[in-house]
């Protein structure tokens, strides 16, 4: 009788654990999302593909996102405590250097955002004609859908503490559009760098001799780094590069 009862207990602990395991299995195949520009929430039930979430969230926005600088986000990722742990640790770094371009360049960060983007493509015609970047998926989102934007974001600590927006010109290049918005005033094309819309980082060989031409995408960013002669520049201009590569348009 004792053996019946503790293998009837046995059989009740398994059932409640399974039972547990597929509440939490259950729990991880939802999908809530978040869009902030339309202030709305989508949620799911049953983890939905991704051309699904990209349909419904369509039918909520009255106008057609920019592909390239969408942004699907799982905030509280490892990966996104290390991004803001590094906005924090180079503010900081920045707070001990005694120069009006590092206390530009401080001003600056802190104004922008940066998150790990999820590496899927939100091109919901390409999503729909290719399975194998429609995948499921489950958890917690946040899915930015911005305007296509008419302007490039211009960055020079060196000369000032806020974004500057040049205005999208047909035919324009980099020079142009440099030399334009400097006119007369002298600036160290060394540490210029892109960096386009789907986030690639561009070198750009700006001299005398060079023929080369550089286009840039809407919302592209044109970063003029810390002169040489500031403490630390290489490394500050590199640290805020790789977070401008995170950089996610609210």
């Amino acid at each position: 009788m004792l053996f019946k009862m503790n293998h009837i207990s046995y059989l009740l602990f398994l059932l409640l654990l399974f039972t547990s395991l597929s509440a939490t299995a259950n729990k991880n195949k939802t999908l809530e999302v978040v869009i902030p520009q339309q202030k709305i929430n989508l949620s799911y039930q049953v983890a939905p593909r991704l051309s699904q979430l990209l349909i419904d969230a369509k039918k909520n926005t009255d106008y057609s996102a920019y592909t390239l600088g969408s942004a699907l986000i799982k905030k509280n990722s490892y990966e996104n405590i290390t991004i803001q742990n590094n906005k924090i640790e180079l503010i900081e770094s920045l707070e001990t250097i005694n120069h009006t371009s590092a206390f530009h360049l401080r001003t600056l960060i802190e104004g922008l955002n940066f998150f790990q983007q999820e590496k899927l493509s939100l091109d919901l015609e390409k999503v729909q004609l290719d399975s194998r970047i429609n995948p499921i998926i489950s958890g917690n989102y946040q899915l930015y859908l911005p305007k296509r934007p008419d302007f490039l974001i211009l960055i020079d600590p060196n000369h000032s503490e806020k974004i500057i927006k040049l205005k999208l010109k047909p035919g324009y290049n980099l020079s142009k559009y440099l030399n334009e918005f400097y006119k007369n005033t002298d600036i160290v094309t060394d540490n210029i760098r892109i960096i386009q819309a789907d986030k690639e980082v561009i070198t750009p060989k700006i001299d005398y001799w060079s023929n080369s031409k550089y286009y840039l995408s809407p919302g592209a960013i044109i970063y003029i780094g810390l002169n040489e002669d500031i403490e630390n520049a290489e490394i500050t201009n590199q640290s805020f590069l790789k977070l401008l590569q995170h950089h996610v348009v609210y």
